[in-house]
């Protein structure tokens, strides 16, 4: 691998804020390119499937070939598609999260086998330029909180390192537990 900064080159935070800015801008400018790429080698993708003709060309196949990670590449590729035809218009100082946002708070996915509306377009954009906020995160319920721990104890019961007989006891149990509250909080929805 090949550093191309020089340090020596930095001799005050506003010199080293430009040459992150342009380090991050290559980076945002890689993320697109791969993911352009990606959208040519792969333009069919289907969740948990492969196009039977082309096998061997998968993103997971890809990614390994080039030597990323499978889900950035993924990522990469889904803001390729959304914004295709629109390179121009995105806001140099977009980060990659800001895209996956933009992208993701339109409702548009991969899934869809269509390309974005101008509406949704049009929707990103403004986020993009910071014309839009991000919808409030709700919070969790409680019961989202109880139906983890018991998908974790479940996880922990199938886990490659076993757990000794007594701490299988212990997890069943408290597994139990949480099936009655589940139950209990089902019950009051009818």
């Amino acid at each position: 691998m090949e550093v191309t900064i020089k340090t020596s080159d930095i001799d005050t935070w506003d010199t080293g804020v430009s040459v992150g800015t342009d380090l991050k801008e290559n980076l945002d400018t890689v993320h697109m390119s791969l993911g352009v790429l990606g959208l040519h080698l792969c333009p069919i993708r289907k969740a948990g499937g492969q196009d039977p003709e082309n096998q061997s060309q998968t993103v997971t196949a890809l990614a390994k070939a080039i030597g990323i990670d499978r889900s950035w590449l993924s990522n990469a590729i889904s803001n390729a598609q959304f914004y295709a035809g629109h390179y121009e218009d995105v806001p140099p100082q977009a980060t990659i999260g800001q895209l996956n946002r933009g992208r993701k708070l339109t409702g548009w996915t991969t899934k869809l086998d269509k390309p974005p509306t101008k509406t949704q377009i049009k929707k990103a954009m403004k986020y993009l330029e910071g014309e839009v906020d991000e919808p409030a995160k709700v919070s969790p319920t409680a019961i989202a909180y109880v139906r983890g721990a018991r998908g974790k104890l479940v996880r922990a019961l199938e886990h490659d390192d076993p757990l000794t007989p007594q701490e299988v006891t212990s997890v069943e149990q408290a597994k139990d537990e949480l099936d009655i509250v589940d139950s209990h909080y089902e019950s009051e929805d009818e």
